[in-house]
């Protein structure tokens, strides 16, 4: 009986608590992050799935999946990954790398909106 009402007791505390101090991590807006990743348009290129890409890299097929998901460059890119994309679909780094500046037109209109 008191452990049930210590479970209770702990549970209306851990939801009081998590109303009260809701932690939000900074988030980074896809828009405004002038680097695109494509890993995923020149995988379609070569028609290659991210299971083959696994296997040509030596990645896990979660890490691949993952990065061929994501639309801007991913935060921490190391060399040693960039190179193994490049080696596996025969590509420059610069082929998986698109800078895209904003333009002071794309400024005006995300005001106004």
């Amino acid at each position: 009986m008191f452990v049930a009402k210590l479970f209770i007791l702990a549970a209306v505390v851990k939801r009081t608590l998590s109303k009260r101090c809701k932690l939000d991590m900074p988030r980074v807006k896809e828009e405004s992050m002038p680097i695109k990743w494509r890993l995923a348009v020149l995988m379609a290129d070569r028609e290659v799935d991210y299971k083959e890409l696994a296997k040509m890299t030596g990645m896990h097929q979660v890490t691949v999946n993952k990065h061929k998901n994501m639309r801007i460059m991913p935060e921490r890119l190391e060399r040693e990954t960039l190179e193994k994309y490049c080696k596996a679909l025969n590509c420059q780094p610069g082929e998986l790398l698109a800078y895209l500046p904003e333009t002071k037109n794309d400024d005006k209109d995300k005001i106004q909106k």
